[in-house]
């Protein structure tokens, strides 16, 4: 939930920004119902609701405790019926949406957990937990005053305060408790095996990023915190790896599921056709463009795949040569947009940056990343590029996107024209609701929502 994105947002929000200003009543009144779902998020998954832009919650941590599906699917429900019984006594249509997009948000967790309940042995990449946590209030674009509350939250996760059990061992509790149900299927060998091999990545990504601040006291709770870390992580490879599954396939009802959580109802089947298609048409197209690039370079095929494969080994690009590479290819492009007048470029310098090697092992391709949208105080998305790793001999591993003709397309998809000109301009939309009231349901639960009410 916390990065989700409204869709129906981008159609309505040019008619509702004028009748927010005149009319922000009905806007408050949805905020207090969105307001009441993120408490509940609040309430079991206090990181991502942070980083959704809720206030309050930075030394509250992940709620793994006993009973929690039991406890979490009460609440869900509790929210349900609470939603319902207000959107029965709601006579505005506007407010009326809203908490139909609240609802439908609702029904769709409630419907996710008892599949993943159901069909799932429970398993925590807990290592990648603990590091997003930290990494949740330790960033640059983040008040300097609220970095002190990551000492209390790793010492929670550590199980160094009254009343707090650590982490791993709560991980290790629900993922036992389940060992006897025989119909549930484990996570993939493979997804497992990633896990482990990064996790030490991420164990030293949270000291590399305490580390870089001036923080006191916490070298204690996070030396605690690693060899816990680091014994889990050794459980994981015992219990865990064994019970672990060979298919990468999802079950069906999951990975239809999944689909429907990001806003697609369309049958797996049938998306299976037209990404074929889609896939035979992008073909052609490289098939007919492989002699003209292969003729202006001297390649002696016309074969895309070997024009590619050519491209890739001429136009390697060192990683300590990385992001200049990309800033000049920036600067490229935005020269064309800005000489053909294709869009109107914000002000502001796109962000680029090199992910850190914890960054690098939790998202390994290029992405833009997004800052939180409630509250956002003028924080902006960065494209940020995997870090390369070197060689023992001094060469630069290489992947598919650090070669010259590569970083054109991938800058142009992630940068300008492509996500971060879409997410400033959604952001500069979103800003003026903010301003006149906010929209909190559609900015935060639209994403995946179909309702539709009057």
């Amino acid at each position: 939930m916390q990065n989700l994105i409204p869709t129906i947002l981008l159609v309505v929000v040019s008619s509702a920004v004028p009748v927010i200003a005149a009319e922000s009543d009905w806007v408050e009144k949805s905020n207090e119902h969105a307001d009441l779902v993120l408490s509940v998020l609040a309430r079991f998954s206090p990181e991502g609701a942070g980083s959704m832009g809720v206030d309050g919650l930075d030394e509250q941590i992940l709620d793994l405790g006993p009973g929690i599906v039991e406890r979490g699917n009460a609440a869900a429900e509790d929210l349900l019926a609470e939603l319902e019984k207000r959107l029965e006594n709601e006579s505005d249509y506007r407010v009326r949406q809203d908490l139909g997009i609240l609802i439908q948000a609702v029904k769709d967790s409630i419907r996710s957990s008892a599949l993943n309940h159901s069909l799932l042995l429970p398993y925590y990449n807990i290592s990648q937990t603990v590091f997003y946590g930290v990494r949740g209030l330790i960033d640059p674009q983040i008040p300097r005053e609220r970095y002190p509350a990551v000492v209390t939250r790793l010492e929670k996760y550590a199980g160094l305060v009254e009343g707090y059990i650590p982490l791993t061992q709560l991980a290790k509790d629900r993922s036992s408790e389940r060992f006897d149900a025989s119909s549930l299927v484990g996570p993939y060998r493979g997804e497992v095996e990633q896990d482990l091999e990064r996790a030490e990545t991420f164990i030293t990504g949270i000291e590399e990023l305490l580390s870089g601040t001036d923080l006191v006291g916490w070298r204690e709770s996070y030396e605690a915190l690693s060899k816990q870390l680091r014994e889990y992580n050794d459980w994981v490879r015992a219990e865990i790896l064994p019970r672990a599954r060979d298919n990468y396939r999802l079950p069906a009802a999951l990975y239809e599921d999944a689909l429907r959580n990001w806003g697609v109802h369309a049958a797996p089947l049938d998306l299976i056709e037209q990404a074929t298609k889609g896939y035979m048409d992008i073909r052609n197209e490289m098939e007919a463009l492989a002699p003209r690039v292969a003729a202006e370079k001297g390649y002696d095929t016309k074969d895309y795949r070997e024009v590619i494969a050519l491209l890739k080994r001429d136009g390697a690009i060192d990683g300590d040569k990385l992001l200049d590479h990309y800033h000049g290819v920036l600067r490229d492009i935005e020269e064309i947009i800005v000489r053909e007048n294709i869009i109107t470029l914000p002000a502001r310098d796109a962000g680029i940056r090199i992910a850190s090697a914890a960054e690098t092992a939790a998202q390994p391709a290029p992405h833009l990343d997004v800052p939180r949208m409630l509250g956002n105080t003028g924080e902006y998305p960065s494209f940020v590029i995997p870090l390369l790793k070197q060689n023992n001999d001094g060469s630069w591993q290489q992947t598919d996107d650090t070669y010259e003709a590569g970083a054109w397309t991938l800058t142009a998809h992630e940068a300008r024209p492509g996500h971060e000109i879409r997410r400033v301009r959604f952001s500069r939309l979103t800003a003026r609701m903010l301003r006149a009231g906010g929209f909190t349901p559609r900015q935060s639960f639209a994403r995946t929502c179909h309702w539709r009410g009057s």
